[in-house]
């Protein structure tokens, strides 16, 4: 009797397991399965059903838990947090673009793509009091408190380099019919890019900037020897041009302290300049919805902050304030000709740093970042 007991007890455990991991498979195949049956339903073009037929592949392997299926499944995700004002679904863009066997198997390259995904409709604001029992597009087609849209986002979506914008396009589209954003109201799709991190050919510009840079380092270590020893002030070209570009004596010139000088202005100029450079990034997250929009929303709206928030061009004005009042300071001390000359100067002098900056983030930056938002700003 004793044998015959745990012989059942074995037998029990035994089927617990076996439906335990049936049920997990089922769970974890159920997605696939999902948008596998919506890409089968639907109706293709000739030219798109060679993407048809690698998306339909690796959804298939992905059933069948091989790596480099479940490696491109692993790389993308359902939409989340809209409903709270994120509008980025970007995945992961590194996964997507570098798996381990890309040399070794080039067939299994893939592309990473974002579509912009935006509801039909325009946006009205939304009441004070949120309804939990509303429907969902109704919710979508609303506006947060500072205007902030719900009914649009931005999702990725890891493909066969075999696939074409159309067909990408389409392929998002039945991605999100396995969601809670699957409603029947219009929705637009459009392509933003798609990119297989390949860097290509540096550009003119690209070289010129090194060359440019290399020309300046060259004229500086030459300038500063020349200047160390001929330590005589020379009224020559070459003299003056060494004595722009020597190292020592600009440094001493910068950092030179003056009788009249009034460094607890400069001091609160400093602050201020760094205040209006934080304001400028915050701005700019804001501005391109990396952040959740009903965060927003509370900072400004029920914070102490929210007030200072409203205001940030106060530090701006003070800024520009003490930077004119240094100015005219500047410009009251001095006799003649300099007067008209000063400011010809600082124009010079600042000029070449904002050329250095704008020539490296047009023609050199692209080559040095990568990320899904890096892309996407700059096809913008």
């Amino acid at each position: 009797m004793l044998i015959i007991f745990v012989c059942l007890l074995l037998i029990i455990n035994s089927c617990k397991a076996t439906g335990g991991t049936s049920h997990e498979g089922s769970r974890r195949d159920s997605a696939v399965q999902a948008y596998l049956h919506n890409i089968e339903s639907d109706v293709w073009e000739e030219d798109e059903k060679a993407c048809v037929e690698a998306t339909r592949d690796m959804l298939n392997s992905v059933t069948n838990r091989t790596l480099w299926a479940a490696w491109i499944w692993d790389s993308m995700h359902y939409p989340t947090g809209v409903f709270y004002g994120s509008r980025f679904q970007m995945g992961n863009y590194d996964q997507c673009l570098n798996p381990p066997w890309l040399k070794s198997h080039p067939n299994l390259a893939t592309q990473y793509c974002v579509v912009e995904v935006q509801t039909a409709g325009n946006p009205r604001k939304m009441l004070k009091d949120y309804n939990p029992y509303d429907n969902v597009s109704s919710y979508l087609q609303t506006a947060s408190k500072s205007g902030r849209h719900f009914n649009k986002m931005f999702l990725s979506l890891c493909v066969s380099k075999k696939c074409q914008q159309k067909t990408v396009e389409k392929l998002s589209r039945l991605w999100l019919q396995g969601t809670h954003f699957s409603h029947p109201e219009s929705r637009d799709y459009n392509l933003e890019y798609c990119t297989d991190n390949s860097t290509g050919k540096y550009t003119f510009g690209f070289i010129a900037f090194f060359g440019v840079i290399a020309t300046l380092i060259i004229m500086v270590v030459t300038s500063t020897i020349y200047r160390t020893i001929n330590k005589e002030k020379s009224s020559s070209a070459v003299g003056k041009i060494a004595e722009c570009f020597d190292v020592q004596r600009n440094w001493n010139s910068l950092f030179a302290v003056y009788p009249d000088d009034m460094p607890f202005l400069n001091g609160i100029r400093t602050l201020t300049a760094y205040n209006v450079v934080v304001i400028h990034i915050s701005l700019a997250a804001i501005a391109a919805n990396s952040v959740n929009s009903l965060d927003i929303d509370e900072t400004i709206f029920n914070s102490s902050f929210g007030y200072f928030s409203l205001h940030m061009d106060l530090v701006v004005d003070t800024f520009f304030v003490l930077s004119s009042l240094l100015l005219t300071k500047n410009l009251l001390g001095i006799n003649g000709k300099g007067i008209f000359l000063n400011p010809i100067k600082r124009y010079i002098r600042l000029i070449g740093v904002f050329a250095i900056a704008v020539f490296y983030t047009t023609a050199v930056s692209t080559y040095f970042s990568s990320g899904p938002y890096k892309v996407l700003f700059d096809e913008r």
